[in-house]
């Protein structure tokens, strides 16, 4: 996930200096896409539950 924690615990960002068509830079494009569905997807699933009353607000982490 970008960005990520570096050694000295500062943020570490990817940084290309092409047109973003580098094959790193491809690799983090899919992955962000990745991601960025496994949460949309999680959200629903939440959202689901919580119409149904299957689980409470507090039991999906809210407070």
């Amino acid at each position: 996930m970008l960005p990520w924690p570096g050694d000295a615990g500062k943020r570490c960002y990817l940084v290309t200096d092409d047109d973003g068509n580098s094959r790193l830079s491809r690799l983090a494009d899919e992955i962000e896409a990745v991601q960025l569905k496994a949460g949309a997807e999680l959200l629903g699933h939440t959202s689901e539950m919580l119409s149904d009353h299957k689980v409470s607000a507090r039991d999906c982490g809210s407070s």
